[in-house]
């Protein structure tokens, strides 16, 4: 339940009944915004974790069973489904790739806690698949390299671009997310005979702290290279 009224509008409207003073209409004000406050919190988080490697199992359907009601888990094995879903079903089937089936019973689900919920990996038999490449023959190297040159304007636009994306960072402490930040964006590009760091712009429309995730303010500090202010022992950074 969400209500899209004013501060404003909320006062004029309350105050213009008879009989009911500015501190009741206060009182339902602030009884207003605990109801909009609260269904925005009416979620059941989760996480997906493979039963033998305790690794996150990212995208994964999480859905009520027979219905077209559900999430996909992120790139942590998390997800968030709405209190509603209940009323839509009593069993979750949880289904990846790789893995086993799992259903789970929303009632065992915790509406505190991140539920905890392994997947079992499972071996799947595919049928034979052929792939044929289109045979082109009687070409030269010379040919293939004029093609190649030919197709460059077609695989690298000269003409400016613009896209919108999802933007995450995070550190990592051992196996466990560290000041994970979330972010949408949307990216503009001059094309790819410019030079990125001197032409590409960001525009940021979202930016916000992931509070499931454990936060280290020291961490968080900006660096200070010519004092040497902040240091993290036996960090390091890795290829990915």
């Amino acid at each position: 339940m969400v209500f899209d009224i004013s501060f404003e509008q909320v006062i004029l409207k309350i105050s213009s009944i008879n009989g009911i003073r500015v501190k009741k209409a206060i009182l339902i004000l602030r009884f207003l915004m605990a109801v909009s406050v609260s269904a925005q919190e009416e979620f059941i988080r989760g996480k997906l974790l493979d039963a033998v490697t305790e690794e996150p199992v990212p995208f994964a359907t999480v859905r009520v069973k027979g219905k077209y009601k559900g999430v996909i888990s992120n790139e942590d094995g998390g997800f968030r489904i709405p209190q509603i879903f209940k009323s839509y079903g009593d069993t979750l089937e949880i289904s990846s790739m790789g893995y086993k089936e799992l259903q789970w019973r929303m009632t065992n689900l915790s509406p505190e806690d991140i539920n905890i919920l392994r997947l079992t990996p499972g071996v799947f038999e595919l049928n034979e698949a052929i792939v044929r490449a289109k045979e082109i023959k009687g070409l030269s190297a010379k040919q293939i390299v004029r093609r190649a040159i030919r197709n460059i304007p077609k695989n690298y636009p000269q003409n400016s671009f613009s896209t919108i994306g999802y933007y995450r960072d995070y550190q990592k402490d051992e196996k466990e997310y560290v000041n994970l930040n979330e972010a949408i964006l949307e990216v503009f590009d001059q094309g790819f005979d410019t030079s990125d760091s001197a032409t590409t712009k960001v525009r940021l429309y979202y930016y916000a702290l992931n509070t499931d995730f454990k936060q280290d303010t020291t961490s968080s500090i900006s660096y200070d290279y010519e004092n040497y202010q902040k240091t993290i022992d036996d960090a390091y950074l890795s290829d990915f």
